[in-house]
């Protein structure tokens, strides 16, 4: 199994290194360029925006404003609103 392999299974992305670049008179030590990462599949970006901890918490915050809204409506009803009509 390549590491390209080993890197899809695990994460959904292999990296990809963009070698190097040395300008001419530049004293430049080093000189590797940041690797980037590919997805693997078309759905690759999705589950590196939405994972599980952030599934949960929105889970979470959905359930809580479904079976809290009663207590927000009647905090949103007692609140002291002017009348605009006055």
């Amino acid at each position: 199994m390549t590491d390209k392999e080993e890197d899809c299974a695990l994460e959904g992305f292999y990296t990809v290194t963009q070698g190097y670049r040395k300008i001419p008179g530049d004293m430049c030590y080093g000189g590797i360029l940041d690797p980037y990462r590919r997805p693997c599949t078309s759905f690759a970006w999705l589950t590196s925006i939405i994972s599980l901890k952030s599934a949960a918490l929105i889970a979470l915050i959905g359930a809580g404003v479904y079976y809290g809204w009663p207590i927000i409506e009647a905090i949103i009803l007692v609140l002291p609103i002017p009348d605009p009509k006055e």
